[in-house]
């Protein structure tokens, strides 16, 4: 089984430019890991969109960089994870509110 985090630094500017980063927490929540997946990508897509007018050789790498980006993704965050895991509940819903009422009375 694999983890995937993310993790927030803090990279200090100006004072030191050596300065190590100070990483000041980390999440593997899933929410939080599809928005930046989103965004990775985005920036990828638009990076090769904006190269594709000035030169086709960085543009084409640059394309090949999102597409490789996004193949990872799918492994280490395929979209199964992302769903939520919804129960179908047939029947006995009316029962259930029935009973509630009989014990409120």
């Amino acid at each position: 089984m694999h983890i995937v985090e993310a993790v927030l630094t803090y990279r200090p500017f100006g004072i030191d430019e050596n300065a190590e980063s100070i990483a000041i927490g980390k999440t593997a929540e899933v929410s939080v890991l599809r928005v930046l997946r989103d965004d990775l990508i985005k920036k990828a897509i638009d990076e090769a969109i904006f190269w594709e007018d000035i030169d086709a050789g960085i543009a084409a790498m640059r394309q090949a960089e999102a597409e490789k980006l996004i193949r990872i993704f799918q492994l280490i965050l395929p979209d199964e994870e992302l769903k939520g895991e919804l129960k179908l509940v047939k029947g006995n819903q009316e029962k259930q509110r029935g009973d509630r009422n009989e014990k409120e009375e």
